[in-house]
């Protein structure tokens, strides 16, 4: 121009940069020049769409061919890295260079699924769900749930998602997975890879409390001492979340005597049985008490709140305060005489009325003040007065102080005067007849005094003869009339049999479960009617041969109770010689043994023992604890009449890990289910045979056979292997199915589907009670192979969590079961049947 300013026409820049198959790394500039952009595995080639700022005076090259601006220019993609150039040459001034650098994207959108819930959960819970990258077309349907449905589902950006699982059937677990190929990423459209599992089990079921001491509606005539309140698993409190002990029980717990507040109890809490017991400071009068539970103020470990409860009873204890005789005397002849008893809560109570000691009728009660009965008094012969004491037995026990008289006058003396008148002829009466002779009526022998089994109320659940050991033992003979008596009139009526060392539980149905009582009455030509049991409850605790095979047997173990010898004897009732002996019975009973009174919890590695004389071996049978008035008792549940103790017997091992099995294993040892392998090792990984766990099985069940060897049932099986007869008696309990008709294959390792098999086998033997509600899916994906009665056990044992799965949703049942695994099984199976304590 005129001031000499010169203008070079021509522009090295692009107006335009793209890939028509993807997209850049960074919005274009002509001033920037580096671009990346990924594209999918499948495509091919690529159309780069460029155009110059200045078409004029610059050309353009796309890798070196020259391209009309505008036009889009075909480049072939064959490798996973490809970088193409883009070059603007003006006519007149620098060429500038854009680089594109095209990358296959091979990388699939991983996905993170996670939740601010944890463990276990009793309500709707968030959950999360981050991609890797970007991705289009996710939506609720996407979300793969178990057990629940899916609510709320919010994209919070194009990686982020949140939704709200609702669980639906409460004690199953609910998963949750984003499922692959439901999303893709929104630079190449790769499919989603599925993410992983997301499990947790979904329980609503709420604690709750039972009532211990009492029941509810229950009428005390001897009022309790205290009452239990046990909750069913620990609880916290929902307002600070401290695990509840005795300082809670104000807030939690309280009385009413006749609607009116009652607290004169001392409470107390035992956290490892979870029980609160209120014991009274004086003894209870009559009235109407009430034990309540506030709601909602605790909750368990899944939150789920604990709920208002209460039961009930009743305080009357009978009182006769007064006996009236009419009339009060009687001629020689005798005759009739009415008794009026009074007293308070009268009504359904025994009131027996004696005469001069000996039983004579049962008053009958009118009403809770009063009742009635006639006495028939014999005439008098003698030339004296008689006078006949009455008193009354109130439930079994003679009442002190009231009582009645009746004197009955003596025969008119004839007059021999010598100026006597004529006697006037007396027709002369019929000869009397003969008396028949009464039988005696039956009785009970509680170690030698006699009870009167008309006294006992058949109207309760049970009865107890309490009675004194004698020289170290207890005997008490029931007639089987007696027996079958009681079980015409209540059949679930059980009588108990007390002493100081021990107890023994007595349906009343006794005679139907001793094994060939028919044969032992027609050997010695008696009919049941004639025929009394007699019972013995014997203090062994000095026995030196015993006290050395406990020693032998459980060196770390420690005596905890009385050694106590449980005996049944078959007596004819006439000679009273025993016939027979009742050693095995066809069910099991209960024997309880009391601890001492100082225990205030029992040790975790206790257990039960049977003392077998005949092989002089002590051996595990199954047992619970209860607490009763303050003191702890075993009950032992066992159809075998022999010698029992409870023991502590603490046992460890080097070479079991302290985790969650540990204390599975360490107790398994104690009540002498599984036996280490020596030097302080229990080898937990090594497999166990089938042989091996039919003994342990055979032995928690308490079924161990006492009866004489039998042909083997299996061709494998010869006589004198140490496993001979228990394999026997696990054939004939039914615990053997999954093994052949012909061979056992003792040595075999035992899998994990056989296993099941053989605890399926005992809760059936066991008779726990469950339903097809029990048998739901196990959710397990190798099971496929798994024959359908075994697939059956598996989910029934899985529901009673006595096995569980292996892990990544597999139940390994061809896997082989290891000692670890059997010891687990064995406890978890006793505590689902309830012979040992949870």
């Amino acid at each position: 121009n005129d001031q000499g300013q010169t203008t070079v026409p021509g522009n090295n820049g692009l107006k335009n940069l793209g890939l028509q198959e993807g997209v850049f790394d960074v919005p274009f500039s002509s001033e920037i020049t580096s671009y990346t952009s990924y594209i999918a595995p499948s495509v091919s080639q690529v159309h780069v769409e460029t155009g110059l700022e200045d078409e004029e005076y610059a050309a353009l090259y796309v890798n070196d061919q020259l391209q009309v601006s505008g036009n889009p220019a075909v480049v072939g993609i064959s490798a996973d890295t490809t970088t193409i150039n883009v070059r603007v040459e003006p006519y007149l001034k620098p060429s500038r260079k854009y680089t594109i650098t095209v990358l296959r994207d091979l990388t699939l959108p991983a996905v993170t699924i996670s939740s601010t819930a944890s463990g276990t959960v009793n309500a709707p819970f968030p959950v999360k769900i981050d991609f890797s990258k970007a991705v289009t077309g996710f939506t609720a349907a996407g979300i793969t749930v178990d057990n629940g449905t899916v609510t709320d589902f919010v994209a919070e950006d194009a990686k982020t998602y949140t939704a709200t699982i609702v669980p639906l059937t409460s004690g199953q677990a609910v998963t949750v997975q984003v499922a692959a190929n439901v999303a893709t990423d929104t630079v190449v459209g790769n499919p989603n890879e599925a993410s992983s599992v997301l499990s947790y089990l979904y329980d609503t079921t709420k604690p709750v409390v039972t009532f211990g001491g009492f029941t509810d509606h229950q009428v005390f005539i001897a009022p309790p001492a205290s009452v239990h309140i046990t909750v069913s698993e620990a609880v916290y409190g929902i307002a600070n979340g401290d695990e509840v002990d005795v300082s809670d029980a104000a807030a939690l717990l309280s009385m009413e005597k006749d609607g009116v507040p009652f607290s004169d109890y001392t409470a107390a809490y035992d956290q490892s049985l979870l029980t609160f017991t209120l014991t009274f400071n004086d003894t209870l009068g009559d009235g109407a008490y009430h034990v309540k539970v506030v709601g909602d103020e605790v909750q368990n470990a899944n939150h789920n709140s604990l709920d208002t409860a209460s039961a009930g009873f009743t305080v009357a204890v009978p009182v006769v305060t007064g006996i009236t005789a009419q009339p009060a005397s009687l001629s020689h002849a005798g005759g009739d005489v009415t008794l009026a008893i009074a007293g308070m809560h009268l009504t359904g109570q025994k009131l027996d009325v004696y005469v001069d000691g000996i039983y004579a009728v049962t008053a009958a009660a009118s009403n809770d003040s009063s009742a009635e009965a006639v006495v028939i008094l014999p005439r008098n012969h003698a030339a004296n007065a008689k006078s006949h004491s009455l008193k009354v037995y109130l439930n079994g026990t003679e009442v002190a102080g009231p009582s009645a008289t009746v004197t009955v006058m003596p025969a008119e003396e004839s007059n021999t005067g010598g100026n006597a008148p004529a006697p006037v002829p007396v027709p002369v009466p019929a000869p009397a007849p003969v008396p028949v002779p009464v039988p005696a009526k039956p009785y009970i022998d509680v170690n030698g005094t006699r009870m009167n089994p008309e006294i006992i109320d058949l109207t309760k659940p049970s009865y107890t003869l309490e009675a004194t050991p004698k020289e170290g033992a207890v005997h008490v003979s029931i007639p089987a009339t007696v027996l079958s008596g009681f079980a015409d009139k209540n059949a679930s009526f059980v009588l108990e049999i007390k002493t100081s060392y021990g107890s023994y539980l007595l349906p009343v149905q006794l005679g139907v479960l001793i094994p060939g009582l028919q044969d032992v009455l027609t050997t010695n030509t008696l009919k049941i009617d004639e025929i009394s049991l007699r019972i013995s409850l014997t203090d062994r605790s000095d026995d030196k041969n015993i006290q050395a095979t406990f020693t032998g047997d459980l060196p770390n173990g420690k005596v905890m109770s009385a050694i106590v010898d449980f005996g049944m004897e078959i007596v004819n009732t006439k000679t009273g010689q025993s016939i027979g002996t009742a050693e095995v019975l066809n069910k099991a009973l209960t024997r309880m043994i009391p601890l001492p009174k100082h225990l205030t919890a029992l040790p975790k590695q206790w257990g039960a023992f049977r003392y077998d004389e005949k092989v002089q071996k002590f051996e595990f049978v199954a047992a619970r604890s209860v607490q009763i008035e303050g003191v702890w008792y075993a009950m032992i549940q066992s159809n075998i009449n022999s010698v029992y103790v409870v023991a502590e017997n603490p046992l460890s091992f080097t070479d079991v890990k302290k985790d969650w099995s540990q204390p599975y294993v360490e107790l398994a040892a104690a009540k002498g289910l599984v036996n280490g392998v020596g030097g302080g090792k229990y080898a937990p990984e090594r497999s166990v045979t089938r042989a091996e766990f039919t003994a342990m099985l055979v032995r928690a069940l308490g079924r161990s056979s006492v009866t004489a060897a039998e042909s083997s049932p299996y061709q494998d099986i010869l006589p004198g292997e140490w496993y001979s007869s228990v394999v026997a008696q696990a054939k004939r309990l039914g615990l053997l199915g999954f093994a052949g008709s012909d061979s056992f294959l003792p040595d075999q390792p035992l899998t994990r589907e056989e296993i099941a098999s053989m605890l399926m086998a005992a809760i059936v033997l066991e008779e726990l009670p469950t339903t097809r509600e029990d048998i739901s899916p196990s959710g397990y994906k190798d099971l496929d192979n798994v024959d359908a009665t075994n697939l059956e056990s598996i989910r029934l044992i899985q529901k009673l969590n006595i096995m569980q799965g292996t892990g990544n949703n597999t139940f390994s049942p061809k896997s082989e079961t290891t000692r670890e695994q059997a010891a687990i099984v064995l406890i978890r199976i006793m505590r689902a049947l309830g012979t040992i304590d949870s």
